[in-house]
């Protein structure tokens, strides 16, 4: 059997949010797609912050320039080794000249398999949105997150993997050289989560080590790349390399800059404001390449199974509108002779009103089912 040599490897990108993650991104779909076409890549991941929004739009995007599409979330999630403070928005702290700073959390990336890791992600899209809203008070709005407990409840056998990369909770506790409570961290999640359905993102931007590490803000150096490997084969864990693709145009970083000061509002000049690294644009096959090669010869030397496990996963994940149910009719369930549809639905919303609204009131939203009879 011949043995590709790495330059020769399929490339997939796995880590890419669109401009649909507001205030973070500067690529559009058609761009995004537009430079996987260019470098010849046959599958792309988009993975934005907290929300499919742009799911549609990419997967038909995607079909029609023949490429395969990959879907995933970025996700914020709770902490299962570091205790939040007993009230995350009861004391945000200002930002001089700007809004208040919320103690934040470390993110994950989810990506989805088949009709059910779909499914799987607009489940756990609504239940971010739900925690943050029970969170949240009248003062001090919370961000979307999710909990391990939420991830457990919707993953599913082979439907959903997890990455955890630089901003991850096993990310930060890696870059401040404590391996010991990031394998405390896998293992907690390991026991809540089906075998085989986790791994470790590597991205380096060549960025200076960090010197004080902050919770759910990534270390992208190269140095820190190379001890996430190295957590990955200590462990057993399957690794992939990603870059963050958050623009795709050149100077886009600079584009990112703004938004990172329209999302802190703070001026540009802010120390609270996360610059963007001018290496995060859609890289070739080349350059991906050549980042790999930099990672893996810190560690073992072997780029090329760190580039297959990215096309394995790539392949894994694969998904087409026929998984998403695009254009499919729906055929209504046949009720019982003696149920009302009408009343059949209106039970249904309420039940999952309640379910994902902590504070549900039925006199606050019944006279909006009643309306939609």
């Amino acid at each position: 059997m011949t043995r590709l040599a790495p330059m020769q490897m399929p490339f997939a990108h796995l880590h890419v949010a669109s401009a649909f993650s507001m205030k973070y991104s500067a690529a559009s779909i058609d761009d995004l797609v537009a430079a996987a076409a260019t470098h010849e890549h046959s599958h792309l991941a988009l993975t934005d912050r907290d929300s499919v929004a742009g799911a549609v739009r990419f997967v038909r995007a995607c079909e029609a320039a023949g490429i395969t599409p990959v879907l995933g979330v970025d996700f914020a999630v709770q902490t299962v080794t570091l205790a939040p403070p007993e009230d995350p928005n009861s004391a945000p702290t200002p930002v001089k000249g700007g809004r208040v700073r919320h103690w934040v959390r470390p993110r994950v990336l989810i990506l989805g398999s088949g009709t059910r890791g779909w499914a799987g992600l607009c489940r756990l899209v609504s239940k971010a949105h739900a925690n943050g809203a029970s969170a949240s008070s009248s003062s001090s709005p919370s961000p979307p997150f999710i909990t391990l407990e939420d991830v457990a409840h919707c993953i599913g056998a082979g439907s959903l993997v997890v990455l955890h990369g630089p901003a991850s909770e096993i990310g930060h506790h890696i870059a401040r050289r404590r391996p010991d409570l990031a394998a405390d961290a896998y293992r907690l999640w390991a026991q809540a989560l089906p075998t085989g359905q986790q791994g470790i993102e590597v991205i380096s931007h060549d960025q200076p080590v960090q010197r004080s590490v902050q919770l759910g803000e990534p270390d992208l150096s190269l140095p820190v790349a190379q001890r996430m490997l190295s957590f990955a084969r200590e462990q057993s864990l399957p690794a992939v390399v990603a870059h963050g693709v958050r623009f795709v145009r050149s100077g886009g970083h600079a584009v990112v800059d703004v938004l990172e000061s329209v999302q802190a509002l703070a001026p540009l000049t802010s120390p609270y404001v996360r610059r963007c690294p001018s290496t995060a644009g859609y890289a070739s096959t080349a350059q991906m390449v050549a980042m790999a090669t930099r990672i893996c010869e810190g560690v073992d030397g072997d780029t090329r199974r760190l580039l297959r496990d990215t096309t394995n996963l790539a392949l894994l994940c694969a998904t087409s509108s026929a998984h998403m149910q695009l254009g499919t009719p729906h055929v209504p369930e046949i009720l019982g002779a003696g149920d009302d549809a009408q009343r059949t639905l209106q039970q249904r919303c309420e039940s999952a009103l309640r379910a994902y609204l902590a504070d549900y009131r039925p006199q606050t939203f019944g006279h909006g089912i009643d309306y939609r009879k």
